[in-house]
């Protein structure tokens, strides 16, 4: 089951980890790109490996971008959706030095 961050969650967390502006880009487009491989390895819809790969990625790019010029707390969101719980979220920010 997903958690859901509060928006007390977001600020606390966004404290905890001193998380500016830029901080979370990277995660969010590895996390995008990681979703977008899946697919490509996956059911590919009848795409080859070639369109496919190209298309996922594209779209996956386009989805990191918006969410990353969403903010923070769209950022800490999705990553939480990613990671399927807070804690998840709080031991990747802390594997990446956050």
């Amino acid at each position: 089951m997903t958690t859901h961050l509060t928006d007390m969650e977001i600020d606390e967390i966004t404290r905890a980890f001193a998380i500016a502006d830029d901080d979370l880009d990277e995660l969010v487009h590895d996390a995008c790109s990681n979703a977008a491989s899946k697919k490509v390895n996956g059911d590919r819809g009848g795409l080859d490996f070639e369109t496919a790969y190209d298309q996922f990625h594209d779209d996956a790019e386009l989805c990191a971008s918006s969410i990353n010029n969403s903010g923070i707390s769209a950022q800490l969101r999705f990553l939480t959706s990613v990671c399927d719980t807070t804690q998840a979220l709080r031991s990747l920010l802390r594997e990446r030095h956050l």
